[in-house]
């Protein structure tokens, strides 16, 4: 099979958010219109002087307001960094677990810093062929649910041009299939690497190894096992599927209402994504969490 002659780029893609004209959002024009308003109003009076000195002026608010730095305004990195430096004088960017101070008096209760305080861990009903009970987590400040499972997938740098170009077209239908449903807000892609500790690879060889082989090869294979362990390292992959609540409301009431009816219509979603990618994404395994795995899970 022949590569083929130029990179495969894979498209259909398009932006989290589209502005409401030329790429801005109506705050920004909002912003932008009122800061011109003075040069407007003196250039009406005319009073040329005033205009061309708050010319400047207003362009330089046109830059901070309009231009992204790294995906956000000069201005909302600003008030960002204003709303920071408040919460550290204020003292509210302290905190101290329950458990470390000896006070956490509901052990159900999750103990967590800032915004994430809102989440909350639930099992849900009985899932699958094996009857798991995924975690359903809840975040009440966002008003959403989610699920995550871990997945296996064996790469794409052996694979050939036609197999990642596969793959990238299944990882895009997933992706169109989730918006075209309404219901899934975000599908967030998670991998860790770790150090690999040789666990699963000295297993195998126990289990291979021939006693009888020669002197020479077996200390050559135990040299190039001790570096390829204390050189190696291994990936976790983990996929979240984030569902508002204005989304889920009706057809959660429509299954017996309450967290056992978000998690039923969650189910359906985490059926069709499972499907996608063990098919056309090509993960050779998915295994939705629940709350002892989604314990050790990583944050990010």
């Amino acid at each position: 099979m022949t590569a083929p002659a130029r990179p495969v780029r894979y498209g259909s893609w398009s932006k989290d958010r589209q502005g409401w004209f030329l790429g801005l959002g109506g705050g920004t024009w909002v912003v932008i219109g009122l800061g011109g308003l003075p040069l407007l109003l003196a250039a009406g009076a005319h009073r040329w002087l005033l205009a061309l000195g708050w010319a400047p002026v207003w362009a330089v608010l046109i830059v901070l307001v309009a231009v992204p730095v790294r995906g956000r305004s000069a201005f909302q990195w600003a008030l960002d960094c204003l709303r920071r430096w408040t919460g550290v004088v204020m003292g509210w960017t302290d905190w101290q677990s329950k458990a470390v101070a000896g006070t956490a008096e509901n052990l159900d209760e999750a103990d967590l810093p800032g915004v994430l305080s809102g989440i909350r861990t639930h099992d849900g009903p009985p899932f699958g062929p094996l009857l798991a009970r995924p975690a359903v987590v809840a975040d009440h400040r966002e008003r959403s649910w989610a699920v995550v499972a871990r997945i296996t997938h064996p790469g794409i740098g052996l694979s050939e041009a036609a197999a990642r170009a596969r793959m990238g077209a299944g990882l895009a239908e997933l992706l169109e299939g989730a918006a075209t449903a309404e219901l899934v807000s975000v599908v967030a892609l998670q991998i860790r690497t770790l150090p690999e500790d040789g666990a699963e690879r000295e297993a195998w060889q126990h289990a291979h190894l021939r006693r009888n082989a020669p002197q020479l090869a077996l200390a050559a294979n135990a040299e190039l096992a001790a570096v390829m362990t204390s050189a190696g390292v291994r990936h976790e992959a983990f996929v979240t599927v984030v569902v508002p609540e204005r989304r889920i409301a009706r057809s959660a009431k429509e299954a017996g209402g309450g967290v056992d009816g978000r998690a039923r219509v969650l189910y359906g979603v985490m059926g069709e994504i499972e499907a996608r990618l063990v098919g056309p994404v090509g993960c050779t395994s998915v295994a939705w969490l629940g709350s002892p795995g989604l314990a050790a899970k990583p944050c990010s």
